[in-house]
């Protein structure tokens, strides 16, 4: 059985697109999960960590989808017709974007999350003193599950540090939706790239027997 480049790069792109599903997945449930952990303590309002965990999950989950009806149909362009060509060609731009788009955000989420949270480290901590009896603290969901929640009380030990980890958790899942978003992009460019270099070697016996016939006439 030979096993062909195209071949490997449908794989690799089915399996990428699913552990990207997959993670993407977890990453929406554990953030939606630690988000009403957190408001049976305090109230949360509109996190923005939380947003952008959602929207890099959001976008991962649609181009692993994407991915995977690429990889599916991998094959149409040297099976089928050619008006199915140009639409596969356009399916597979469109999936190419949403990969692109999805790792651009899933990046830019990654280092915007990291930085307000080494930012308010310095603001979400337990207060020396007070004025009044109204404390308001300016935290990440992080933060707030892992650094002001044990001052609330050890009534509920145990779900208090299951909505620190899983804070904690939701923001690390941007790694591997970066990673696995960054991998598809690369399998879409290095399939292109081979399908370009077929189709100038298909095409190159035709161009020389052109050469051939304008050099005898």
């Amino acid at each position: 059985m030979v096993i062909t480049a195209t071949a490997v790069f449908r794989s690799s792109i089915l399996l990428v697109s699913t552990i990207l599903i997959t993670t993407s997945f977890i990453a929406f449930a554990v953030t939606g999960h630690a988000n009403q952990l957190l408001a049976t303590y305090c109230s949360s309002g509109n996190w923005t960590d939380e947003i952008i965990v959602v929207i890099s999950s959001g976008l991962g989950f649609v181009a692993g989808v994407l991915g995977v009806l690429a990889a599916f149909k991998a094959n149409l362009g040297t099976e089928e017709h050619n008006c199915r060509t140009n639409r596969f060609h356009t399916f597979y731009t469109v999936a190419m974007v949403f990969a692109t788009v999805s790792l651009v955000v899933t990046v830019i989420s990654t280092v915007l999350s990291a930085v307000k949270q080494a930012w308010l480290s310095n603001t979400c901590h337990e207060p020396s003193g007070t004025r009044d009896h109204s404390i308001r603290f300016k935290c990440t969901p992080e933060l707030a599950a892992c650094s002001i929640l044990p001052m609330l009380g050890r009534r509920n030990e145990a779900e208090r540090k299951w909505a620190c980890n899983e804070t904690r958790a939701s923001r690390m899942l941007l790694i591997p939706l970066a990673v696995f978003s960054f991998l598809l992009v690369v399998l879409y460019i290095a399939q292109v790239y081979l399908a370009r270099k077929r189709a100038i070697a298909a095409r190159l016996p035709e161009v020389m027997r052109a050469h051939v016939k304008r050099y005898h006439d």
